[in-house]
């Protein structure tokens, strides 16, 4: 009888610690909401239910980085302002005006709505699609249509410009830079020294990315998906034209510049645009490694071997533009209205019928 009682009682106090145990996990339950990588963000751009109306937001009319910069960047800024701050349900993007727009403006909104959905998953992004046909081509090709999991829209192709997709990560992937570099053989082979140059160029802008592109200090309460860069290409075979497009959104070329002479002289004393001459012609690696840093030299280096083409970039509140002419490129630089977060780089290359970029080949 004693053993039974005793029995019993031990049951009822091993069902109380489960029920203890079940309540206090259910009370610190930690609910997965983003990678570990991105878990320590601003509290004002966690995930929450949003109640209210759908903002939405008009597109421009031209949206190009080299000749409407700042109603672009604008633009971007709007999207990331409205999404991550304001308090709606969601927006509306109205692309019903819009007329143009070209591959780097692409790439930057692209990789905008990314950042949002990534940051707040609660909250619908919606979409008109364009009636221009040149801007439907487009974001169909580099897979714009698909982040929103409708399908893409119909049209005929009519230039002979072929878009690669947009292709995004954390980490340098050397596969994709030879995968971007021989989709654009078909309007001729590249020499095996040229393929060897742009490989080690591009692949460089990926390791500073990594190395020190985005900085925590440098931040400003924005939110950032820490590592990350985006990247596509396209080429041109009415005009031998090859590009290359990269973007990352960290704190940019001026931005980090800064930070790293004022802690070593207490100041800085030039414009944006200055910096960004300095990481095109010098480099900008803060370990002084030969193999670090020189991603945009070497592309400046390519515009100086090159009879036609031209190297953008832009960071900040500040673009440069290299443009090849007669074997020398010439800068032009210029600062801008509106703050662009992280740098764009965009490569055009108009290939040679005797393919001169092979001279590479006498380094």
């Amino acid at each position: 009888m004693m053993t039974t009682i005793k029995t019993i009682i031990i049951m009822m106090i091993n069902k109380q610690k489960r029920l203890a145990a079940k309540f206090l996990k259910r009370k610190f339950r930690i609910k997965h909401r983003l990678p570990l990588s991105q878990a320590k963000i601003n509290k004002r751009f966690k995930p929450a239910k949003y109640k209210g109306p759908i903002r939405q937001i008009e597109c421009p009319k031209i949206l190009n980085m080299e000749n409407c910069r700042d109603q672009t960047i604008s633009f971007i800024n709007e999207i990331r302002k409205s999404f991550l701050t304001e308090e709606n349900s969601g927006i509306r993007l109205n692309f019903d005006l819009v007329e143009e727009i070209s591959p780097e403006a692409a790439l930057l909104l692209l990789a905008e709505i990314e950042r949002c959905f990534r940051y707040n998953y609660q909250k619908k992004i919606y979409g008109s699609r364009p009636p221009a046909h040149q801007v439907k081509e487009l974001l169909s090709e580099i897979g714009f249509f698909e982040y929103f999991s409708t399908p893409t829209p119909q049209y005929e192709k009519t230039k002979k410009r072929t878009y690669t997709k947009v292709k995004s990560g954390n980490k340098t992937q050397g596969e994709l830079v030879s995968k971007l570099i021989d989709n654009f053989e078909s309007i001729g082979p590249f020499s095996p020294s040229l393929k060897r140059f742009l490989y080690g160029a591009l692949v460089e802008c990926m390791d500073n990315v990594n190395q020190h592109a985005y900085q925590k200090e440098l931040s400003k309460g924005l939110p950032t998906l820490q590592g990350m860069w985006w990247m596509m290409g396209y080429c041109d075979e009415n005009f031998s034209e090859i590009s290359f497009i990269f973007y990352d959104q960290g704190s940019g070329i001026p931005a980090t510049l800064k930070n790293k002479w004022e802690k070593a002289i207490g100041g800085f004393f030039k414009e944006d645009n200055e910096y960004i001459t300095e990481a095109i012609r010098e480099g900008s690696s803060r370990l002084k490694n030969v193999r670090r840093g020189n991603g945009l030299p070497k592309l400046a280096r390519l515009m100086d071997m090159s009879p036609l083409g031209q190297l953008f970039v832009h960071s900040n509140k500040a673009y440069n533009l290299f443009q090849a002419v007669e074997g020398k490129a010439e800068d032009v630089s210029h600062d801008a209205s509106e703050h662009l977060q992280g740098t764009l780089v965009s490569l055009k290359i108009i290939r040679q019928p005797d393919d001169t970029l092979s001279l590479l080949n006498n380094e």
